[in-house]
């Protein structure tokens, strides 16, 4: 959903460009999901271990997911960047005791100065209890304690919980991505991005962005994805270098054959007599073959 409304990934920054499940098999010890997102045309991946209880509380963070930080950021041969990825655990449910504190250890270690966070941490009891939690598994020294902390991150949820505020807010975005605005058009929507997400971890597949797009837009009237405003903002400089060139924009629906076979919002650019499809993938536009004017389908 955050991806579909052009938010920001957490812990990582950048737009979701696509999902990956049950990723070993490509080196990565932290396995659940794998999230790739792009921010300033430099890829960011967030690595995720989905839980279905609380599994956090006033003594830190668990053993297992801890041990497994260690291992991926000791593989300098894995796929792990220390410098652009992160390492999140997804858990169901808030501990009043360790969210404020884990808070409170994340903001120290975001200094520069390992002596100050260290002092810091080790003033406070409930600080230093979590921060062990993260050290004494791995066996690491303070400093690389501190470096690991800055990439890790402790997501809650409440959506499997009665009453889900998350859940709400989702439904919420999701009338925000309808043309019509419909509350159960919204909760239709909604539904069709859990089955999506079920089928992605079923069956340890991918699915990227603009596939999702083509999929849900043979089902809901969408507005314009966000991309589409990416899009628009950078072609506008390389339209006007390129003497009698013309930008046709798609209309609301995208319904042509065209959109669908891009999956996501095309752009006609006319260049003197040659016409180019273009498709926003991953953050950068990509040109297919040129086509005639004669045959190309309208928008």
């Amino acid at each position: 959903m955050k991806a579909l409304s052009g938010e920001l990934a957490p812990g990582i920054g950048g737009v979701v460009t696509q999902v990956q499940a049950q990723v070993s098999t490509l080196g990565w010890r932290i396995d659940d999901l794998l999230l790739t997102a792009q921010a300033a045309g430099v890829p960011r991946r967030l690595a995720v271990s989905a839980k279905g209880n609380l599994q956090v509380n006033a003594a830190g963070l668990p053993a297992d997911f801890v041990m497994r930080a260690w291992d991926q950021w000791r593989d300098l041969q894995g796929p792990f960047s220390r410098v652009a990825d992160g390492l999140a655990l997804v858990t169901i449910g808030t501990d009043k005791a360790f969210v404020p504190t884990w808070r409170e250890v994340k903001n120290a270690c975001s200094g520069t100065d390992a002596a100050l966070t260290l002092s810091r941490i080790r003033s406070n009891k409930r600080q230093s209890r979590v921060f062990d939690s993260v050290q004494k598994p791995g066996g690491a020294s303070d400093e690389e304690t501190i470096e690991l902390i800055r990439r890790l991150h402790v997501l809650p949820t409440d959506l499997q919980l009665a009453h889900s505020e998350n859940e709400t807010q989702a439904v919420a975005q999701c009338r925000r991505l309808l043309a019509s605005g419909r509350e159960d058009e919204a909760q239709s929507l909604w539904k069709e991005l859990i089955n999506v997400a079920k089928e992605v971890r079923l069956r340890r597949e991918t699915i990227t962005v603009p596939d999702l797009l083509s999929l849900l837009r043979g089902q809901f009237g969408l507005r314009h994805h966000h991309w589409w405003r990416r899009l628009s903002s950078y072609f506008q400089p390389w339209a006007r270098a390129i003497s009698n060139t013309t930008i046709l924009a798609p209309n609301g629906r995208m319904g042509s054959s065209a959109s669908k076979r891009f999956g996501c919002v095309a752009w006609r650019v006319l260049e003197r007599l040659r016409i180019y499809w273009m498709r926003l993938l991953n953050g950068f536009l990509h040109a297919k073959r040129p086509l005639s004017p004669s045959t190309l389908q309208p928008f």
